[in-house]
Parts: C-alpha cells; structure tokens; sequence
C-alpha cells in the first residue's frame, strides 16, 4: 500500500459534478448567535455578540461588542479567544485604575495613561464576512503542494527580551489567562503598561482573572497543563525546544526550518503543535502534516491547523490508533491502524458549495489512488454539518460524525 505523503498527481478540480440525484449547491447561512452558542459566550458584564453570524460554508464569523472597542472572529475557537481577552481587559482596566498600579507607575517614572477605554475602535479590522483563510484552503484544496532564530508576528521588540521585560510581560499573561503572543493590538497595549509598572515599579504578579468562568474560558485539550511553560519559557527558547523535539521525531531539516520560521506560526501556536505530534509518535507521515502547517499564511489558519493537530492527537487516544497521515490536496486525512480512512475538520458548520464539493472529491480520488479501492471515510467535524452537505457527502461515501469538539478538549461529556 502506497506510503502517505508520496507524490501523488491528482488535477486540480476546476468544475464539480453533483452525486448523481444529489440537491444543487446552497449558500452558506446566516445563523443565530443565540441558537448555536451558550449563553454566556453570547453576552455578559464585558460583551455583547451580535445575533446574526455570516457562515462562509466552514466558518462561522462572529462579531463581538464591547467598551474595548468592536472585534469580529473568525471561528467560534477565536470567538472564545477574543471573549477571554476582553474580560482579561476589563481584570487589567481594574488594576491600572487602583492605588498600588499608580504607585508602581511612579516608581518606574512612568505617567499614568488615560482610561482604557478609550482604546481605538474595531481593533482587528473591520468585520467583512469574507471567506477566511481556512475556507480557502478548501477551495485550493485539489492544488499540489507548492535558518535563524526567526520572530513570529505576533512577538515584541527583540529589546524586550535583553532586558528582561518580554518575561515580566509573560507572567502576567499566564496571570490573566490570556496568550502573551496574541494579535489583540489594544490588549497588548494594557499589558504593555503593565509589564513596565511590574519590571520598572515593582508591580506584584501572582494576579488572577475572576470576572467569568464556565464555557467562555474552557481551554483545549492540553493548553491548560503548558501555562507554566509559557510563563516560563521564552519565545526564542521555544523555538529551541520545538526545534530540537521536531528533530528527535527524524523530521527533514527543510521542513522544520519552514515550520519554526514562520511568522504566522506564534510560539504557542508551535508548541501546542509539537506537543500534539509527540502524542502521536510512531505515526507515520508526521513530516508531511508539518510541511503543510509550514505553509500557512495567516493566524486564522494557524489556529485551525493548531485545533487541527489536537483532533488527531486526541483521535490517536481516545478513539482509534491511526497508522499514517494522508494528503488530500492541501488538506490532511490519516489511515488508522485498521484501515479507517479519517478527515479530522475542526470547522464550525459545513455547508454544501463548490469548494467543499471539489475537495472531497479529490480526495475520494487520491484515496482510491492509495488504497485501489472504492473505500472513502468518515469526516469528523467540531462544529455541524448542514442537512444538504451531510446528504451529499453520505453519497460520495463520508459518513459525516458532528460534534466532536471532545477529540481538542479531551472531554466528551
């Protein structure tokens, strides 16, 4: 049987043909945020999510609005992110305007800035609907796969470092909960200030967020048991760690050296990763699934891989052993040890488009190239599947399993 990640020449669909008897394409919905979240993720104290949510046929896109400023997110696993910032905001707007922060600002020879609430408006951009970048993997989807110590985007200054602040800053992070290496622009202003107040001032750590807990500030599958090494580990000492981990699992060089240069690849982004590849050691095909997060082009795709690699290290244990990784396209599917073919999606709600059409069915083709059968597999999603897109694809030969966030979280209940 033909080794995963072998070259295999499958064109590139350009128009798609319908299961026989099957339904016509249908547009991605416009859902409602009250029906498809929980309640607490919907509104609270700090935030307000706006009932319509624009469905891009894999991603739902959310925005959310609160005295910070008007964010949108660009999957339900970033919508809890961003909500989980903003009460870490509203934690950190608590502490600047008390008495011992306004000591330590002195201390440090700082002035005491304005209210945060006057941070800019819309501090990731303004909300589009437009397909995200995870969609467009799956609309390029039948496409062949086309140093140093780099820093990703999402890192400060180099200087910080040097002087120690980029540790400071780290701990209070890991104190509010929050990822130090976030993309939240008016966020990391707060935690700027205070991380001088505490390296300068004297500001104490061992803070902590207590404004909202339960399903808005649920952590996947593994996070929770590495915020001590983010707290304590630099970014150019993760990249390191990752590095010499990657090299330990007989990773190719070139690969490994595209994967940890990546900007769009924070140092949790890639450690959450590798710590998902060890997980799943003697796999095969591990280079190859990290050849394709090497191309990812922005943090919506970051992420999705990242979400992407605790579904199958957490598949690997909870529900089958899988034997070898397998690329459909651009996208990554794997074989288990008796012979199941899995595509695991961490995706919010499919819908049945063109895009979604073409890469299955490059990947039935791909999988009949490997196998020589007619054998397809299950597809395994986080999120839902419409009734159209589990019709046709129950023709092409997915049996579709919904509601699988259990495989990121480790819990299925």
């Amino acid at each position: 049987m033909r080794s995963f990640f072998a070259p295999i020449v499958v064109s590139l669909v350009l128009s798609v043909a319908t299961p026989a008897g099957a339904e016509p394409f249908e547009q991605p919905p416009v859902l409602q945020a009250s029906q498809i979240l929980p309640e607490a993720l919907v509104s609270g104290p700090e935030h307000r999510v706006d009932e319509n949510v624009v469905n891009d046929g894999y991603m739902n896109h959310y925005r959310i609005q609160s005295r910070f400023g008007t964010y949108d997110a660009q999957s339900t696993a970033e919508l809890r992110m961003r909500v989980r910032e903003i009460y870490a905001m509203a934690e950190m707007a608590n502490l600047e305007s008390s008495e011992v922060f306004v000591e330590a600002m002195k201390n440090a020879g700082i002035g005491v800035v304005e209210g945060v609430s006057n941070v800019i408006q819309d501090p990731r951009g303004a909300f589009s609907g437009a397909m995200s970048g995870v969609g467009k993997l799956f609309q390029r989807a039948g496409d062949k796969l086309a140093g140093g110590d780099i820093r990703s985007n999402a890192e400060g200054p180099a200087i910080e470092d040097a002087i120690g602040l980029a540790s400071k800053k780290r701990e209070y992070a890991a104190d509010f909960g929050i990822d130090v290496y976030s993309t939240n622009a008016a966020m990391q202003a707060q935690l700027d200030r205070i991380a001088r107040a505490g390296y300068f001032g004297g500001l104490g750590t061992g803070l902590t967020i207590g404004a909202l807990t339960g399903p808005v500030l649920a952590v996947t599958r593994g996070t929770d048991l590495m915020n001590d090494v983010f707290r304590s580990t630099s970014a150019a000492d993760l990249r390191k760690i990752n590095r010499s981990k990657l090299e330990q699992m007989s990773i190719a060089p070139d690969a490994v050296d595209a994967f940890i240069s990546n900007g769009a690849l924070s140092p949790r982004h890639q450690t959450i990763m590798v710590a998902a590849l060890g997980e799943l050691d003697g796999v095969d095909g591990r280079e190859g699934f990290l050849r394709l997060v090497g191309t990812s082009a922005d943090e919506n795709v970051a992420l999705y891989r990242q979400r992407q690699s605790q579904m199958y290290a957490g598949f690997h244990k909870q529900v089958e052993p899988i034997e070898t990784f397998l690329a459909f396209g651009g996208l990554v599917g794997a074989r288990t040890q008796s012979g199941r073919m899995i595509f695991n999606a961490p995706l919010d709600h499919l819908a049945w488009t063109p895009g979604i059409a073409g890469a299955m069915t490059t990947a039935n083709e791909q999988i009949r190239e490997i196998t020589g059968d007619d054998q397809v597999g299950e597809l395994w999603l986080t999120g839902t599947a419409s009734e159209l897109a589990s019709e046709n694809l129950t023709d092409l030969g997915w049996e579709v399993r919904s509601d699988a966030e259990f495989l990121v979280s480790g819990d299925e209940n």
